[in-house]
């Protein structure tokens, strides 16, 4: 269980809006309150998946680019081709090369992949097998892997607390501080409370609270045995619920701990709980008290994530780093996916621009939803996926994710749309009932070759010519042998103008220099089906067939 500062918040406002009731229905008393507790889309592993690309036109420019996966050299005599007039045109044949790529892949080390799988593995130890299996399979010898993992803390800062005094290194305030407002009733002593109105969130003193506010920890409510039915119960002013973070600050009664309950109402809303009054329902299992973090104790920024632990690297020694990194690295914390998706993105549009000859995409591998840092919401989150793959260059999110089937259902759904958004359809997602050693590498080895499958580089010329990009094109021969004539459309979304022939230049932001050639998704699909029994050939000398 890793709760999340995000789920403690909803619960706490789950607490003031059950409070609200109660007052509504007249249940609190004082000094004694009664209550009653009361297309997913997903990749499966196996499947295949498609990458896109972003846009260019033809032009004629000095030409630049190569690639060295796959390919034969241009032909020493010429081909005949039937040229944009439908007239014989002599061209040279080569084989399109596909362009390199690299995978950046940030990693989740949080706290709860070290939670144990029915196998009796961990989900950390399966998935730095797979990780290890990877790069040490010569198939990847020519891809470029780095990594780095999230989250991140801050130099000297601890991340368990109670109060605000445990957080040390910078890291407070601890999540337990709330603003809370402060009451007395007749007869019973002074109390801490909240009600529907206070503020929400968590507070870093007096100030960050309203004028009638105090900052204060808030650990649990204050309960006490009803003196008719013995039953413990919450205790009000007909105001507010009383609050405590130590039993002194309870006027009667004891601090009862504050949690919440295993699984969330028909809603996807977390139930709260208490260890004495406010008990579970049968159907929401167990209830969890909170174990507090320092909340700013992790680091937040998406610069933060966005240098390496391992560059970038098709080195020699590239395993050992790798292997090295993952086999000392040890998972703690919460589970800031924000800054972490921000900060993956950030480095691959730096590598690719760079070197544009190489091809650059971001992975994602986690085993829960955001808890800390903004934002934590889903659809935010995949905002920023998608300013990654419409960014120039464009890069690509795919995600892999790693649950128990009781998680599976609410992860899919989630994941999905980050994927969606950052162009790669479905996230591949993967049950702990699983082999999940055996199902990250399939899902590693399907990225790469969706990856692979659509960018083709651009030959360089020899020392002193130019390559005329107006006199380019593309064929395509499928699996039987025949071949098809495909034909230049200005971007990806003019794709859908040459139906199953379309093909764009990727070009440089700066010069606008076509750097790649993109087959158009319907056509990269068909490539890759066929991955290895299909080519596309490169005709050079000849004018463009423009669509």
């Amino acid at each position: 269980m890793e709760p999340s500062l995000w789920v403690r918040l909803k619960v706490r406002n789950a607490m003031r809006t059950f409070f609200r009731w109660l007052l509504l229905v007249g249940v609190i008393t004082v000094p004694f309150a009664c209550s009653d507790a009361d297309d997913d889309g997903t990749k499966e592993i196996g499947d295949d998946g498609g990458s896109d690309s972003n846009t260019g036109n033809p032009s004629s420019a000095t030409g630049s680019g190569s690639g060295t996966t796959g390919g034969i050299d241009i032909d020493d005599d010429d081909t005949m081709v039937i040229d944009v007039n439908g007239e014989p045109c002599a061209a040279d044949v080569t084989t399109a090369e596909l362009v390199e790529i690299d995978i950046h892949l940030m990693l989740d080390s949080s706290s709860s992949m070290l939670e144990q799988m029915p196998n009796g593995s961990t989900k950390w130890d399966a998935v730095v097998n797979s990780l290890i299996d990877f790069v040490q399979d010569p198939a990847t010898a020519d891809i470029g892997v780095g990594l780095q993992y999230f989250p991140l803390m801050r130099e000297n800062a601890n991340l368990d607390c109670l109060v605000d005094s445990d957080c040390t290194g910078g890291g407070g305030p601890c999540s337990s501080s709330t603003c809370m407002v402060e009451g007395t009733v007749d007869g019973v002593g002074d109390y801490l409370g909240v009600n529907d109105n206070t503020t929400m969130g968590v507070c870093d003193g007096d100030a960050a609270c309203a004028a009638d506010e105090v900052c204060r920890s808030w650990l649990g409510v204050c309960t006490a045995p009803h003196p008719d039915t013995g039953e413990y119960t919450l205790l009000g002013d007909g105001d507010n619920l009383m609050v405590c973070g130590e039993p002194n600050d309870c006027p009667v009664g004891d601090c009862d701990a504050l949690g919440y309950c295993e699984f969330t109402d028909a809603q996807g809303e977390p139930i709260p709980c208490s260890s004495a009054a406010l008990p579970c329902p049968a159907e929401a299992g167990t209830c969890y008290l909170f174990p507090y973090s320092c909340t700013n104790a992790t680091l937040c920024g998406g610069e933060d994530y966005s240098a390496p632990a391992v560059e970038i690297s098709t080195a020699a020694d590239r395993n050992d780093a790798l292997i090295a990194s993952l086999t000392a690295h040890e998972p703690a914390g919460l589970t800031p996916t924000a800054p972490a998706l921000d900060g993956v993105i950030q480095h691959a549009r730096v590598r690719e621009t760079a070197d544009p000859n190489r091809k650059v995409v971001a992975v994602l591998a986690t085993d829960g939803l955001p808890t800390i840092c903004d934002p934590v919401e889903i659809a935010d989150v995949s905002e920023m996926a998608r300013a990654g793959v419409e960014g120039t260059p464009s890069v690509e999110t795919y995600v892999i994710g790693v649950f128990s089937e009781a998680e599976a259902q609410t992860a899919e759904a989630n994941l999905n749309q980050i994927a969606q958004a950052g162009g790669t359809e479905q996230a591949f997602v993967i049950s702990t009932g699983n082999d999940v050693a055996s199902l990250f590498l399939e899902a590693l080895n399907q990225i790469r070759g969706a990856a692979l499958a659509c960018d083709f580089a651009i030959p360089e010329p020899e020392a002193g010519e130019t390559l005329d990009f107006g006199q380019v094109n593309l064929e395509f021969v499928d699996a039987a042998g025949d071949d098809r004539q495909l034909v230049n459309v200005a971007s990806e979304s003019d794709c859908g103008q040459a139906a199953g022939t379309g093909w764009y230049y990727v070009r440089d932001a700066d010069t606008d220099t076509p750097i790649q050639i993109t087959v158009c998704p319907d056509v990269c699909a068909e490539f890759e089906s066929a991955m290895g029994a299909s080519q596309v050939n490169l005709q050079i000398g000849c004018e463009t067939i423009i669509k």
